[in-house]
This record gives C-alpha cells, sequence and structure tokens, in this order.
C-alpha cells in the first residue's frame, strides 16, 4: 500500500457525508419514482447507504483491497433486493457515485479510487449462486425447511407449533438449535 492510496482513502472517509448527499440528490432528481416508492425515508435511506458504500470503497483503498470492496457490493446487492430496490437502482447509485468522485473527489489518487468502484459496479450485474445452508446431510433437512417456510410467509404461531411438535416427538434442545434454529437463521 502507498501513503498516497492510503491518503485517498482517508480523504474520502472524511468526505463521504457530502458527496453521498450530492448522490442522493442527483439520483431522485434522475429517479423521481423513488420519492413514490419509498417515500421521504427512503431518500434518508439512499444517503445512509451511499455513505456506506463509499466508507467502504475508501477502506478498500486503504487497505489496498479490491476485493474488499466487490464483497461488500454483493452482499448490498442481495439485501437491497429484499427491500425492493432493484439491481437497476444500484446501479444508477453507483454510476452517480463515479460522476460525483470525478466531478467533486480531488486528491493525486483519484484513479485508484475509480478502479476499485468499477470493480464494484461490475459486480453488481454478475449473477450469483448462494448455496443452501439446508444441506442433505442435515437431519432435520424437511424440517428446518418446514420451520423456515412458515417463519418467510409470517406464521410465527405455526413456525413455534411445527417446533413444539418436534421437541413433543422426542427431537432435543440442542439438535433443535444446531440443526434448526442455526441453520435457518444462516439460510
Amino acid at each position: 500500500m502507498s501513503i498516497q492510496q492510503y491518503t485517498a482513502g482517508e480523504s474520502l472517509l472524511m468526505q463521504a457525508g457530502g458527496l453521498a448527499e450530492l448522490v442522493t440528490h442527483k439520483q431522485y432528481e434522475l429517479q423521481p419514482d423513488l420519492l413514490e416508492r419509498f417515500g421521504d425515508n427512503g431518500k434518508i435511506k439512499t444517503k445512509q447507504d451511499s455513505i456506506y458504500s463509499l466508507n467502504y470503497l475508501a477502506e478498500s483503498v486503504i487497505v489496498n483491497s479490491p476485493i474488499l470492496f466487490t464483497y461488500y457490493v454483493s452482499w448490498l446487492k442481495r439485501l437491497l433486493e429484499g427491500f425492493g430496490i432493484t439491481q437497476e437502482d444500484l446501479i444508477i447509485n453507483f454510476q452517480l457515485i463515479r460522476e460525483t468522485l470525478v466531478e467533486h473527489f480531488h486528491h493525486t489518487d483519484k484513479t485508484t479510487v475509480l478502479m476499485h468502484l468499477e470493480l464494484g459496479i461490475q459486480q453488481i450485474g454478475k449473477k450469483e449462486e448462494y448455496a443452501s445452508f439446508i444441506t442433505d446431510d442435515n437431519p432435520y433437512a424437511a424440517d428446518v425447511a418446514q420451520y423456515l417456510e412458515y417463519l418467510l410467509l409470517g406464521n410465527r404461531r405455526q413456525a413455534l407449533d411445527w417446533i413444539v411438535h418436534l421437541l413433543d416427538e422426542g427431537t432435543s434442545i440442542q439438535h433443535t438449535y444446531k440443526y434448526i434454529f442455526q441453520i435457518s437463521q444462516y439460510e
């Protein structure tokens, strides 16, 4: 790691809030439907997410690890899907981060920052396969799948009843935690 990279990352960390404000403003001008889809709270979340992205970008530059940023982007993409943020929304956000950095981030090693960001943008477009944590070697695979289905449908009472049923049939507390609760949380 060079001192230039380190100072570029540190500078980006210090400017992240202001840059995120510019990105958010640009994104809501470009995509006015975001306000309809997510309301005023969505605008606040967009700024927070932009700050997080800029912070991860800065840290990846400081430690000279572009993969750190691409792992973050993979995680972020999956997380935001659950909140109704599309891949297109995320790509636009990252393109606006790039545009804002080009216009407003002044550092002698800006190219390294932009290179890390570009790898993150490419990561958004990659199709990723996620392996299931419910595997055939789990003796309670069918039970954890049923429990998780109840939870994901919002049927907490049925999920609880399913666990009580398993306990009544002789499933130990230890196995319930290890093979059902733990695995469902991972999943």
